[in-house]
């Protein structure tokens, strides 16, 4: 692995870990679970563009007609991940980082 990319690596860690030390070592089974925390992040960003925001108010069909109009906007944007999806791909693969933390050393 060259020095990009390990430094890539290191980037999407601290990213889902932002409290944690950063990282010595990068093995390529961090760079596997790094890629595979990305998909997951995005594709779960890209699915909660789509849900309607609350309304806060008895909505109506101007209220539908507005989210129609947000989701589009949203999915036409630039591409970014929800800080709660970012957080739960962090939760669920948290175990599998710690191992692979503790075999780099």
């Amino acid at each position: 692995m060259t020095p990009q990319e390990e430094q890539h690596v290191r980037d999407v860690l601290k990213f889902f870990y932002p409290g944690l030390s950063p990282l010595q070592t990068i093995t390529p089974e961090m760079a596997d679970l790094a890629a595979l925390m990305l998909k997951e992040a995005l594709e779960a960003s890209r699915a909660m563009d789509l849900v309607p925001r609350p309304a806060g108010f008895k909505p109506g069909v101007f209220w539908l007609i507005s989210q129609a109009v947000q989701v589009f906007w949203r999915t036409q944007g630039k591409q970014t991940i929800y800080d709660a999806v970012r957080q739960t791909v962090a939760l669920k693969h948290r175990t599998d980082f710690e191992l692979a933390k503790a075999n780099a050393a």
